[in-house]
């Protein structure tokens, strides 16, 4: 296969199995000026080209159905990968080159707003649902390639939450279509759609699994309904939890089946044992804020709250809900949060385009241990893999991006791109009088 670039915008991709008569297979558009260059990946399985100053991704594994994987903005006449294919080299102008890691760059492919992440529990996929009325899914890999496997479009709506359930092999998704839809993903590249639950009065804002699988907690426009989902494809009803009358924003299930926390706009939460989830009861809560998605630690021993300008609050689950310790007063109030698996540290994404990481491992103490920035916009959704390594965000700039949370691994990926490293008289300019310690 050789792929062309052109200055009518497009590159094309041709079948030269006959040299004597080359076969176009594909044009792709979407470059908006003159598109320079293009190079296949070591691999053969990405095609970069470059137009209109930005980089386009293409996945060519099968030529004849070409999609567009993600887009890097800049760039001037010239692409290549590295050998290895993990780096895209740009060339910016005739003075510059930029090296681009590709285990760096955003998931891209959604049209508007994305509301919702999450990753499947065996940390093999990362599902994404969007105001473009889709849910996507992507492979999630230890070294963070980018690989996106299928598209759903059976939403008629914004797509405002999505959940896998515990084995990895189920997915649901829900938005202001005010239906829920379940999807088996066994194969991920060709997910079947699976059933809908009936629509319910209006938007479904939050989708979740109990641990055992069995049972699918809904929330929405002045509602929270449990399903019984032990048989995908014919769910039936279990209970709808009394007494909302407005948006319940958010249902969130604690790790050990027990507890379901819902909340209603500036309302204290309201929590239920679900144990038997035919039978829900109230819980005492003598609590006053707004439990986020996310907003229960991994051992079912953390609460978290929210209540105007008083920051992050930490209440323990198993002694009467006192607060142990409060993050982020300092900082607009989270949109979601998420427990690393340890329970150890607290993710938050905010408004402010960031993703931010606590220390609290000692809840009295406030330490901030990272903030990431990249993204564009609000950033409403943020969850941990289930080894902890990584972070994942959505934002409404239509992207997912990925975040490294151990610091010597991402130390060790900058070393790797910066090179050679800086040498003794260098650091004597630049640091007098430090001894000499660099740090790659």
């Amino acid at each position: 296969m050789v792929a062309t670039a052109s200055w009518d915008h497009t590159v094309r991709l041709w079948d030269t199995s006959d040299i004597e008569s080359p076969k176009q297979i594909d044009v792709l558009t979407g470059h908006r000026g003159l598109t320079w260059s293009v190079a296949f990946s070591p691999d053969g399985r990405t095609l970069a080209s470059n137009g209109g100053a930005e980089v386009r991704l293409w996945d060519v594994t099968d030529p004849w159905h070409t999609k567009l994987v993600s887009t890097v903005p800049g760039g001037n006449y010239t692409v290549a990968y590295t050998p290895d294919g993990g780096t895209l080299v740009i060339s910016e102008g005739t003075k510059f080159v930029r090296l681009q890691d590709l285990r760096e760059m955003p998931l891209v492919g959604h049209g508007d707003v994305v509301a919702s992440v999450a990753v499947s529990p065996d940390g093999n996929l990362i599902a994404s649902g969007s105001w473009d009325r889709t849910v996507r899914l992507w492979r999630n890999t230890p070294d963070r390639t980018r690989e996106p496997l299928a598209t759903l479009t059976e939403s008629t709506n914004f797509v405002r939450s999505v959940a896998f359930s515990p084995d990895s092999r189920t997915l649901a998704a829900g938005g202001d279509d005010a239906v829920v839809r379940l999807w088996d993903v066994t194969d991920p590249s060709k997910p079947s759609f699976l059933t809908a639950l009936p629509p319910v009065a209006g938007e479904v804002m939050s989708v979740a699994f109990t641990p055992d699988g069995r049972t699918l907690v809904l929330t929405g426009l002045r509602t929270a309904q449990l399903w019984n989902v032990s048989e995908r494809s014919k769910p039936q009803p279990l209970a709808e939890l009394p007494g909302y009358t407005e948006m319940v924003w958010a249902g969130v299930i604690s790790p050990d089946g027990r507890t379901l926390a819902t909340s209603v706009g500036e309302q204290p939460a309201r929590l239920w044992d679900i144990s038997n989830p035919r039978q829900p009861r109230p819980l005492a809560f003598p609590g006053n804020g707004f439990v986020p998605a996310g907003g229960i630690s991994r051992d079912s021993s953390v609460l978290v709250t929210m209540r105007g300008d008083h920051g992050v609050e930490l209440l323990d689950m198993r002694n009467g809900y006192r607060l142990l310790g409060t993050v982020g007063k300092s900082v607009d109030p989270p949109y979601s949060v998420s427990f690393s698996p340890d329970g150890r540290r607290l993710a938050t994404s905010h408004g402010d385009r960031l993703v931010r990481l606590w220390d609290i491992s000692d809840p009295a103490v406030e330490r901030l241990v990272a903030t990431y920035s990249g993204h564009g916009l609000d950033v409403p959704s943020v969850t941990f893999t289930p080894d902890g390594t990584t972070l994942v965000s959505a934002s409404n700039d239509r992207s997912v991006r990925l975040w490294e949370t151990d610091v010597a691994r991402a130390a060790e990926r900058v070393c790797r791109l910066a090179r050679p490293g800086i040498n003794e008289l260098e650091w004597k300019e630049h640091f007098p009088g430090i001894p000499f310690t660099p740090p790659c």
